[in-house]
């Protein structure tokens, strides 16, 4: 069961596995990194985007494994009646923003099967074009935008507060570095994007509904 007290040991160790994962999670999304890694994996290279979803997916399992049974879950926030209604209505719309914004993906790509599927054909997977679909005509980063709903807007514990703390903070840092990757990658497009359209927050006249990358 949970422990009842929060020790700074286990909350060191869970700021750790969050370290592990910020590590493992961009650095592995590094350019330089896929390359010495697709190298290495050498007949196997066109599994790297699954591999890394996999690893992903063993790190954030271990993080919740974790402050789920070693932080406390002392009550912190917690609503009754209408209100506790109207945090889960919230947090509802915002699980299903984040299956619209992700419907608006390429899965197979952004899943590795694509990359397998092409390789076993013998081709190459071409490279992704800049595209805005209609979530990201009014934040460049709806899935983050509306996740960051469904981990706040809901009752708390001491375990969800921390859990929650760290995984924004990943959030904010983990965007910046991935909007340095769209940069090189899309360069003018994506620069010219970025100063039109807010990170996270829908803003009144800051949105594209005319928009077009080319």
């Amino acid at each position: 069961m949970p422990y009842s007290q929060l020790s700074v040991h286990d909350l060191i160790i869970h700021i750790g596995l969050w370290l592990l994962f910020a590590l493992q999670h961009s650095g592995m999304a590094s350019e330089r990194f896929k390359k010495g890694w697709c190298r290495l994996l050498g007949p196997l290279a066109a599994a790297e985007r699954l591999l890394y979803n996999l690893i992903s997916a063993l790190c954030t399992s271990a993080i919740l494994l974790h402050a789920y049974q070693f932080l406390p879950h002392t009550p912190l926030f917690r609503p009754e009646g209408y209100m506790l209604l109207t945090l889960f209505g919230v947090q509802f719309l915002g699980a299903m923003g984040m299956l619209a914004a992700l419907a608006t993906y390429d899965l197979a790509r952004f899943s590795g099967f694509a990359a397998l599927r092409a390789a076993s054909s013998g081709e190459n997977l071409p490279e992704e074009p800049f595209q805005i679909a209609w979530p990201h005509r009014f934040v460049r980063h709806p899935v983050y935008a509306c996740g960051l709903l469904v981990i706040w807007v809901r009752p708390l514990d001491t375990a969800a507060l921390i859990l929650n703390l760290c995984a924004t903070t990943y959030l904010i840092i983990g965007m910046r570095l991935e909007e340095g990757r769209l940069l090189t990658a899309y360069g003018e497009p994506y620069m010219r994007y970025r100063k039109q359209v807010p990170a996270l927050i829908p803003l009144p006249g800051r949105s594209l509904p005319r928009f077009r990358a080319r």
